[in-house]
């Protein structure tokens, strides 16, 4: 090969490559998004009350929202109304949607911010939107891609290291396409009908009496009351049937703020269960009516159900016997008000008839139930043998109330008894003349001499006893065998007395009792302390 043909190829080389690159760059270029700004508007300006429909796709799931006769509906759930709110925040966050930082990147970059769009294969990751208007055109279109994570500043000792979304990718296809992250998370944007469904629904509140009708008339119950504050009564009541208190309770908030899960569409009777449903029946204070039917349970515990609403409200109000003029117009006004609230939920709630529901277990769970569930369960009978026991302490209180008795009358230390009177004064009639015994080591004294005026004999105080003290009342009081220490069978001479009156009780009763000994059986009988054996003061 000579030096011309070397450098021929040499040129062919350079000619070739620079034309892949050329290429290579138009490639890259087509794919190439544009460079946009911070705090751009991500779809520009768009009229937002001219969208009439909104597309949600995610690989081969579709979501169509259609505004029809100016309400959102689901098309996927049969044209169910949509969640207004849910729709109208959306539209809101897609209009004041901004950039806040822009991305230019090719296609293999978009492909890993999960931006490819959805035609690409089953299996993208993208969520497409679509706004368009009532004529089907499209207004503005955006893909949805790879949540951003929010990393924590420092390791937490429970996991969860790999943060927490504080923004999302996003791509606004075009001539130029349009990159970038933005503050919205979208959470809650993707092609499930069953997010977008309106859950408000009936209230049957101020409930009056429900019954419940199953397929075996002996399962069939039902349950009223007088007043809106009663407790549920059975009706028809048998013998030995009573409604179990802690069931009934829930009677009254049965439906009172019910919900449901999703709408079943084209949904046969015979594979819902509603062709032989279990019916029940609710009426209200208000003079409403639910009919409510409830078919088969799923296998994830839900229940197809379907409910039907009437009322009858009245349109004139009868007043009352001596009704003023001041009151009748406020009653009346009142009464116009409630029959206008009336209607209007009337209205509302007869727009659910003809749609079959899944509810939740708990929803319907309070009156779901059996005539043999609801009942109050018999008391078991006790045995005899715990009912004799039970009555053993009541046989034993007598006793026990005696030897309480006997211990609080027992004699205190010194031997004299607090709660008995002395045995030598009688209440009835005079005691019998009866020498005091004395206490033991004392010796016989002389009586005591008459004087003209009364008073105590001087006498030696007694020696206590050996075995035991007189208690505080005792030793105040001087012992009655002082009185008597120096009687002997002589007494001296004295003049005829008249009678003395009986002995007086003023002293306590816990006043302790002479002591029996050997003395003369003639001997006078003991008096009283203070007193004195002289005769009466001659005149």
């Amino acid at each position: 090969m000579n030096r011309k043909q070397l450098n021929l190829i040499i040129v062919l080389v350079l000619v070739l490559g620079a034309l892949a690159l050329w290429i290579r760059h138009q490639r890259v270029a087509s794919f190439q998004t544009g460079g946009g700004r911070m705090g751009q508007k991500a779809l520009g300006q768009f009229d937002v009350n001219s969208v009439a429909r909104i597309l949600i796709q995610k690989g081969t799931n579709q979501l169509h929202l259609v505004k029809k006769e100016g309400r959102w509906t689901v098309q996927e759930r049969g044209g169910y109304p949509a969640a207004f709110s849910e729709i109208r925040g959306f539209l809101r966050s897609l209009y004041e949607l901004k950039i806040v930082q822009p991305i230019q990147a090719s296609e293999a970059a978009l492909a890993r911010l999960d931006l490819a769009p959805p035609e690409k294969g089953t299996n993208a990751a993208a969520v497409r939107v679509e706004l368009g208007d009532k004529e089907g055109k499209t207004v503005k279109s955006i893909l949805l891609g790879k949540q951003h994570m929010r990393k924590p500043t420092s390791p937490s000792p429970y996991g969860g290291d790999e943060g927490w979304p504080d923004g999302r990718y996003i791509l606004v296809p075009g001539k130029q396409p349009l990159a970038g992250l933005v503050s919205k998370t979208f959470s809650n944007i993707e092609p499930k009908p069953e997010q977008w469904l309106d859950k408000e629904w009936f209230k049957a509140q101020k409930i009056r009496s429900i019954q419940v009708d199953w397929p075996n008339p002996a399962d069939s119950w039902k349950a009223s009351r007088k007043t809106e504050t009663d407790s549920f009564q059975l009706a028809d009541a048998k013998s030995g049937e009573a409604l179990d208190t802690t069931k009934a309770a829930s009677l009254g908030s049965a439906f009172s703020y019910p919900t449901f899960t999703d709408v079943a569409v084209d949904a046969k009777p015979d594979q819902t269960g509603l062709d032989k449903p279990v019916v029940i029946r609710i009426e209200t204070f208000d003079d409403f009516t639910y009919t409510i039917r409830v078919g088969k349970k799923t296998s994830d515990d839900k229940y197809y159900m379907t409910v039907d609403v009437d009322a009858k409200i009245p349109e004139k109000r009868t007043p009352g016997k001596d009704e003023k003029k001041e009151d009748k117009e406020k009653l009346d006004k009142q009464f116009e008000e409630k029959v206008r609230t009336l209607k209007e939920k009337l209205k509302k709630e007869k727009a659910f008839s003809g749609w079959v529901y899944l509810v939740s277990k708990w929803t319907v769970d309070s009156v779901l139930k059996k005539r043999s569930e609801l009942l109050k369960k018999p008391e078991a009978k006790k045995p005899e043998t715990k009912e004799s026991e039970t009555k053993k302490p009541a046989a034993k209180e007598p006793e026990a109330k005696k030897q309480n008795e006997k211990k609080t009358g027992a004699t205190p230390a010194g031997g004299a008894a607090q709660t008995k009177p002395a045995p030598a004064v009688s209440a009835s009639k005079p005691a019998p003349k009866q020498a005091a015994s004395r206490p033991s080591g004392e010796t016989n004294a002389p009586a005591a001499k008459p004087a003209p005026k009364p008073k105590q004999p001087e006498t030696a105080a007694p020696k206590p006893s050996a075995k035991a003290a007189p208690s505080s009342d005792a030793a105040k009081a001087p012992p009655a065998a002082a009185h008597t220490s120096a009687a002997t069978n002589k007494l001296p001479p004295m003049p005829p007395a008249p009678p003395k009156p009986p002995v007086s009780h003023s002293e306590p009763a816990s006043k302790p009792a002479a002591t029996k000994a050997s003395t003369p059986t003639n001997a006078p009988a003991a008096k009283p302390a203070g007193a004195t054996n002289a005769p009466t003061a001659e005149k």
